[in-house]
């Protein structure tokens, strides 16, 4: 899907959903398909992580020797603004919409080929709105030619991460 000779089979625009529990290694799997697919001649995907919700600034007392970074060199103390993970359940139901509204913006949007979503994405309730996004789109887009500009999701679950294509129950996607 991403090297030689895969790559050139693909459809023209995917999404990868990476699904997994928490500590699972999504984020970092991400990223190293970004790396990947950029190191294969292609322009980064955009990615859509539910960890970035939940990302806050908070104060932190550390050392810092004069040089530089505060937290890294123990001598002197300081406070210092740093961004951290800071899960909160109550805005767990906020953030996944949230998530939701931005992939649909970027495919509607058009302007990011390859997409890959980063999200627990664990029950078929979670797992539904990129499907649904996908389908209207396809029927929102598509062309009068019958081609279309609808992504093909693939899945990837952790552990494990083997690549499956979620198949369209609706008319196979042609290129533009």
């Amino acid at each position: 899907l991403l090297k030689k000779p895969g790559r050139f089979s693909r459809p023209e625009r995917i999404t990868v959903l990476i699904r997994g529990l928490p500590g699972s290694g999504k984020t970092p799997l991400a990223k190293q398909v970004r790396n990947i697919e950029v190191q294969n001649g292609g322009s980064a995907p955009r990615i859509h992580s539910i960890d970035d919700y939940f990302m806050e600034e908070v104060e932190k007392e550390c050392e810092d020797d004069g040089i530089g970074s505060a937290c890294l060199r123990k001598r002197k103390k300081s406070v210092e603004i740093v961004t951290e993970y800071t899960y909160d359940e109550s805005l767990k139901e906020s953030y996944v919409q949230s998530l939701h509204k931005a992939y649909k913006r970027t495919v509607t949007e058009g302007h990011f080929p390859f997409i890959i979503v980063d999200s627990r994405n664990m029950t078929m309730n979670e797992l539904s709105p990129f499907w649904s996004i996908g389908k209207v789109l396809d029927f929102l887009l598509n062309h009068p030619c019958g081609h279309c500009k609808c992504f093909i999701l693939y899945l990837v679950r952790l552990p494990g991460m083997k690549f499956m294509c979620w198949k369209r129950p609706v008319k196979m996607c042609k290129s533009v």
